[in-house]
């Protein structure tokens, strides 16, 4: 699975883009405040959708494409972080963003608030695309994620645009800005659907909203916890897990459409009721497939 790459356009007219893949998060470990390590999880990186930043000279700055604030705001955070550490020498002669000699383009990206990470793959391009442009050195991982102020919760983005991979997160801890790496992997070259329900103006919580409802959200139980981690360790250490000895069919057309329309269904539902909802079409799709789940984390 990809990570970004970048892709110098031509030298005579100072130019480059940046390309990043999507992020799938696969859950978080814990959640409140009464654990020692916040969050954390597992993910990987998918190919596509993807999103592209193209980075040329211009007289001044110019920001063209959608979300042209959002992207003002990138180049923003980027120049505070450019011009108060290590590199303000060789911005010395810019006192304002606005006097930056770029045109700033985006070309493309993945679909914003239904999680696959377009927030921190936008700015990660961002950034890493300003940064080569001025022939900058390339912040780590967690330097690049303090600038752009992202990596609040998830890391996986943030290690994925340099490496791509399946990757694991510990958590945060009171004392670190960015959830350190537990391990990275290649993963295997199988074909992943993805689905996304067919609402333009349907989006998932983003923003303070977002930072409300995580703030809300009760303490995980320690259960739930250990059994994930436990997962994740079985393929940290290489153990094979034996197969049963009747194999269920990995896919069934009939349960995949009427699986689709449940979870469709829930999606439209207020944020209360939708909680409740979705406990019900979990349990609908361990049922699918002739599986118990075990008791609520």
């Amino acid at each position: 699975m990809e990570s970004a790459s970048f892709i110098p356009k031509s030298v005579s007219s100072k130019a480059i883009t940046v390309s990043a893949p999507s992020r799938l998060h696969f859950g978080l470990f814990s959640i409140g405040r009464k654990t020692e390590r916040r969050f954390g999880g597992a993910g990987v990186m998918i190919q596509n959708p993807r999103t592209t930043i193209s980075i040329e000279s211009n007289p001044a700055l110019e920001i063209v494409g959608d979300s042209v604030e959002w992207l003002e705001s990138l180049i923003q955070r980027w120049f505070q972080f450019a011009k108060n550490g290590a590199f303000a020498s060789s911005l010395e002669e810019f006192e304002t963003v606005d006097q930056l000699p770029i045109k700033v383009s985006l070309e493309s990206s993945s679909p914003r608030h239904c999680g696959l990470g377009s927030g921190t793959q936008t700015a990660f391009c961002c950034g890493l695309a300003a940064t080569r442009f001025f022939d900058l050195p390339v912040p780590a991982p967690n330097e690049l994620a303090t600038a752009m102020n992202r990596g609040k919760r998830s890391a996986i983005g943030s290690y994925g645009f340099f490496q791509g991979g399946f990757l694991v997160d510990r958590g945060i801890t009171n004392d670190s800005e960015l959830s350190p790496l537990d391990f990275r992997s290649d993963f295997p070259e199988w074909p992943i659907m993805l689905m996304l329900p067919n609402q333009s103006d349907q989006t998932g919580l983003f923003g303070n909203e977002e930072e409300s409802v995580f703030s809300s959200l009760p303490d995980s139980l320690p259960s739930g916890r250990d059994r994930l981690i436990e997962l994740v360790n079985r393929l940290k250490t290489g153990q094979r897990v034996e197969p049963t000895i009747n194999p269920i069919p990995a896919f069934d057309n009939a349960k995949a459409e009427a699986l689709k329309g449940a979870l469709i269904a829930v999606s439209e539902l207020g944020a209360h009721e939708r909680g409740f909802a979705f406990e019900k079409f979990l349990t609908q799709l361990f049922a699918a497939f002739n599986l118990r789940p075990h008791e609520p984390f």
